[in-house]
């Protein structure tokens, strides 16, 4: 990967954006919220503030005498504070879920990790992508708050999912183009490996290892663990494909897993063989990935222009049309689901499903634009399907749903219409891994091989 400019080098930056107050609740705990944080949930104001106030006086060189917490988002895996000081000057100090002893050496190394990851991109990407600059971080407990923390750069402006629906048609469109501008802006940071970006005080950066979070036996806090870096997609899936178990936690070899197994396979070979065939030579072919990139993370003002891109936790470098290259996830909830808060996903109706593909081939314009049509910019447009199958192999609750949608494509493209809604490819599925059904699957499969052959991710 190409050095980033030095420190001293004064860069270009884009204008600031007007500071919008950000929606700031303050959670109440759950029952499971208990769980995860415990005692974090207890942390006094007066140390949060008192925090903040010693970071802005030896980082910033400013001197604040009081402050108070203006609101205290609950995460999954993160307590949000949000600081206001006396002149108006806002900073996050963010709570990671953590042990009583504090963040364990793999997840301080992953919080290493990410501050890193937001150096480069705001060098790199001379300000055009906003990521929160980070002030400070503590894996330990011996601090001010008692707690680990990573102190952040306020972004002003508000969610895309706080906007989005009561957005005009120009703002939502605004809201794309300045998104695909944005993420373009990540092309040049590449690496010849799977992995996080390490750097050290001499910006030299190198690939290590993927960091991920484990869920403990009794459901309680999620701990960070590491794996690789990896050479190959091929590795990489084959560390974190995820099995399938049934509720006993024994190996599922039900039907509906089985033929699962089967489609996502043949998917996964296709998109591995895609990968290498179509740039052999090429070293550094993995990109950035941000890793949260859906409306909850993306902050706007009122008239749609990016003010923020939040949530790096975990960040790595991946395969590009499922890196940057692809697309934000509220454009992408037929295929993603993950992306999707409907629990009967696929199941869509066709005016949804309009929409989504009309604003995908906004957000493909408006990327190539950025792009100047190069080749990285050809990975979007199917990056939404090879999406989806990444997703079913790393979580197999969503393989089967993932398939069926999949053979539900293929069926409307080829068979013109005799798979007339998701149940019915729900059936074909369950028919694939049937001894009395192998003509059956040997035709959905020669349609599956035509599909991915006509959808390359390359």
């Amino acid at each position: 990967m190409s050095s980033p400019p030095s420190e001293d080098i004064k860069m270009s930056s884009p204008p600031p954006p007007e500071d919008i107050q950000m929606s700031s609740p303050e959670d109440e705990a759950t029952d499971s919220d208990v769980k995860t944080f415990g005692s974090l949930l207890n942390i006094p104001e007066n140390s949060l503030v008192a925090l903040a106030i010693d970071i802005r006086a030896r980082r910033l060189n400013t001197a604040s005498s009081s402050g108070r917490r203006i609101g205290r988002i609950i995460g999954s895996r993160n307590l949000v504070h949000i600081i206001q000081l006396d002149d108006d000057f806002k900073l996050i100090i963010r709570v990671p879920a953590a042990d009583k002893d504090g963040l364990n050496q793999t997840a301080a190394k992953a919080m290493e990790s990410q501050k890193a990851t937001l150096r480069l991109i705001a060098t790199t990407t001379r300000g055009w992508v906003p990521v929160p600059e980070v002030y400070e971080f503590d894996a330990t407990k011996d601090n001010t708050i008692g707690a680990p923390y990573i102190c952040m750069r306020f972004l002003p402006g508000l969610k895309v999912s706080e906007v989005w629906k009561e957005a005009s048609e120009d703002v939502r469109l605004k809201i794309l183009t300045s998104v695909a501008q944005s993420m373009a802006q990540l092309k040049e940071l590449r690496a010849h490996q799977i992995g996080s970006l390490q750097m050290d005080d001499k910006w030299h950066v190198t690939t290590g290892p993927c960091y991920h979070y484990k869920q403990q036996e009794d459901g309680s806090t999620s701990t960070i663990e590491s794996g690789g870096p990896f050479d190959t997609i091929k590795s990489y899936l084959l560390h974190y494909f995820q099995w399938p178990k049934n509720t006993a936690g024994e190996l599922d070899k039900g039907p509906e897993a089985r033929a699962a197994i089967s489609v996502i396979s043949m998917a996964l070979q296709k998109f591995h063989l895609h990968h290498h065939e179509k740039e052999p030579s090429e070293k550094f072919m993995f990109g950035l990935a941000p890793p949260g990139f859906d409306s909850q993370n993306i902050m706007v003002d009122d008239q749609g222009n990016l003010t923020g891109v939040l949530d790096w936790d975990l960040v790595r470098v991946l395969p590009r049309c499922v890196g940057y290259i692809r697309y934000p996830g509220w454009i992408t909830r037929d295929w993603n689901p993950l992306a999707s808060d409907s629990e009967n996903w696929p199941d869509a109706d066709e005016l949804e499903r309009e929409e989504l593909e009309r604003y995908r081939k906004h957000y493909n314009q408006a990327l190539g634009d950025a792009l100047y049509r190069s080749k990285d910019w050809k990975l979007n447009k199917n990056s939404h399907i090879w999406e989806a199958i990444w997703i079913a192999a790393l979580h197999s609750v969503h393989r089967f749903k993932i398939c069926c949608k999949l053979v539900k494509e293929v069926e409307d493209l080829y068979r013109r219409g005799t798979c007339d809604d998701m149940n019915a490819a729900r059936q074909i599925m369950l028919e694939i891994r049937n001894a009395s059904s192998l003509a059956d699957w040997t035709e959905v499969r020669e349609d599956l091989a035509l599909f991915f052959a006509s959808h390359q991710p390359y």
